[in-house]
């Protein structure tokens, strides 16, 4: 695909793809046990013309064997594009194969699939990944809508990937969903009116895949149509990875030879500061796409190797294109706001790609550069503010006009002195003046007048607006937390916005209280992430004797 410069769905839209989704019971996790047996699957199969809805129930056949011949067969009578479901890479397929006793044909022209002995990892985040075994499928692509939500879960806001449990967050469940304990499936199989329960709970199963699909499938489907790579593969890369191809796809195109990659060095980053306090009347600046509008303003590339300037061709092209999709998508079009962020998700990874170690067009130097250029233009920024240098604040030196509230990477947040409110025509007059210092590329946007906000520390805060309280940052946000400290953070906050923190002391005895004589400890318990380094722990003996 590279090669040969080819893109998937050219000009069309995640509903025009047939899609397969399916589930399956077992009688267990491990398919090798003696009793292993698939007890259904169910299926649900959509494309632009008909929805159909298919169960499998191995008391309709001799053995679970012929049940998935017969599924087999199913499969290729409806001749999806796209095969779906949740966890089915890492498990579902791998158990059916298993159980059949041989490969599964589920490719186009009867082909069967090829389970990869290579092992692979799937990084949620810089501390947890996932092991797999990519799953090859002949005419089609294998979608694990697992796999979908930990890559569309930017900001990491679900407590777990669980089908259900995302399906919930989202508000997508059905209100007469039916539900059951799927480890007494095996246990409560042979009894009738429960197996009925049983067959209900597995067809909703079938069915939540295809929402997810909906949900959280644009922004890759629409980057298939620029990047050489199945849709698969789209998912299971990083976005850095996806740009090289780009790249690497027009220099062979033009008959070039292809650029190696640039050893990577550490570089100093952005600049991120937070004045701990609880502050009213603040006012929120940012850069709009700060890195990207650097690269542009200050034409940031690497003539060396990419001496045809693609990378500012791509750059410019899709900023081009988003500025078109967004003014397009105004009027509610789901699909131009689609498009546009999707235009947005790679315009933004350019300068991850840039750093990034082993790309053949990476440019570690330019990323320095970037990352030095938007230093300078914060500084001047914190400048204009406050009257005073930002060294002179993290010594402590009084400011001579608004105070800084916070700033990180691409924004300030200042406030008066006296905490007084900002006049409309005060905001406006700001905006116009940090802009007048600026080229027209780095454009300072209005980004809200916070009637409160409480800074913890950098890059953690939370902001009210007179309407919906916004937290930011890993301190406040993270998940892992236990959901009795949760809890109290949550009240905490609310006291400090709505009350003037006059209950904060007695909200804090409380759990103190709760916490001395527990009566459910799964309040006070706290997720862990088990790492690598965690499982293949080792001591290093030389270390510890000195």
């Amino acid at each position: 695909m590279i090669k040969n410069g080819h893109t998937y769905y050219k000009g069309m839209t995640p509903n025009q793809v047939k899609l397969l989704s399916f589930d399956i019971e077992t009688t267990g996790l491990h398919s090798d046990a003696k009793d292993a047996r698939v007890l259904l699957i169910t299926n649900m199969f959509r494309s632009e013309t008909q929805t159909v809805k298919k169960l499998f129930n191995v008391e309709d056949y001799s053995s679970d064997k012929e049940m998935i011949a017969d599924w087999e067969t199913f499969v290729q009578e409806l001749d999806a594009d796209v095969l779906i479901g949740h966890n089915i890479v890492m498990f579902d397929l791998p158990y059916i194969q298993k159980r059949a006793g041989r490969p599964l044909k589920l490719g186009r022209q009867g082909s069967e699939i090829e389970i990869e002995k290579r092992t692979r990892e799937l990084r949620k985040d810089g501390s947890q990944s996932y092991s797999y075994n990519r799953i090859n499928c002949f005419g089609r692509e294998i979608i694990d809508t697992f796999f979908l939500a930990i890559k569309a879960d930017i900001v990491r806001k679900y407590d777990s990937y669980r089908l259900k449990a995302i399906i919930q967050a989202e508000g997508l469940e059905k209100a007469d969903r039916q539900h059951y304990d799927a480890g007494s499936i095996k246990e409560n199989w042979h009894i009738p009116e429960e197996r009925e329960k049983i067959v209900k709970y597995a067809e909703d199963d079938a069915e939540d895949p295809i929402k997810l699909w909906d949900l959280m499938i644009p922004p890759f489907f629409y980057s298939t149509q620029y990047v050489p790579k199945p849709l698969q593969i789209m998912i299971e890369s990083a976005t850095g990875s996806q740009l090289n191809a780009m790249l690497v796809r027009a220099y062979l195109q033009d008959g070039y030879a292809v650029a190696k990659a640039d050893q990577t060095d550490a570089f100093e980053g952005a600049i991120s500061w937070g004045n701990p306090g609880i502050f009213r009347n603040t006012y929120k600046l940012d850069v709009a796409s700060l890195y990207p509008s650097i690269m542009l303003e200050y034409k940031i590339e690497n003539a060396e190797k990419d001496y045809h300037h693609v990378f500012q061709n791509i750059l410019t092209t899709l900023r081009t294109e988003r500025l078109k999709n967004k003014k397009l998508a105004k009027d509610g079009n789901r699909y131009y706001d689609d498009l546009q962020n999707t235009q947005k998700v790679l315009i933004n990874s350019l300068y991850g790609f840039m750093g990034a170690s082993g790309l053949n067009y990476n440019y570690p130097a330019g990323a320095s550069e970037v990352t030095r250029k938007g230093r300078e233009i914060l500084k001047k920024a914190i400048k204009w503010a406050t009257g005073i240098e930002y060294e002179q604040i993290l010594e402590g030196v009084p400011t001579t006009r608004f105070e800084l509230t916070n700033c990180d990477t691409d924004s300030i947040m200042i406030h008066k002195k006296d905490q007084s409110e900002f006049t409309e025509e005060e905001l406006e007059q700001l905006t116009t003046e940090i802009n007048d210092l600026y080229p027209n590329n780095i454009s300072w946007e209005d980004d809200g007048d916070f009637h409160t906000v409480v800074c913890l520390k950098a890059k953690n805060y939370i902001l009210y607006d007179g309407k919906k309280i916004k937290m930011k940052g890993s301190g406040i946000k993270d998940q892992k937390k236990e959901p009795a400290l949760r809890e109290m953070l949550d009240k905490m906050i609310n006291d400090i916005i709505f009350n003037n923190s006059q209950k904060l002391v007695d909200i804090y005895h409380n759990y103190i209280r709760e916490a001395m004589n527990p009566t459910d400890i799964k309040r006070w318990s706290q997720k862990k992430t088990l790492t690598k380094s965690v499982l293949k722990c080792y001591r290093d003996w030389e270390t510890d004797r000195k």
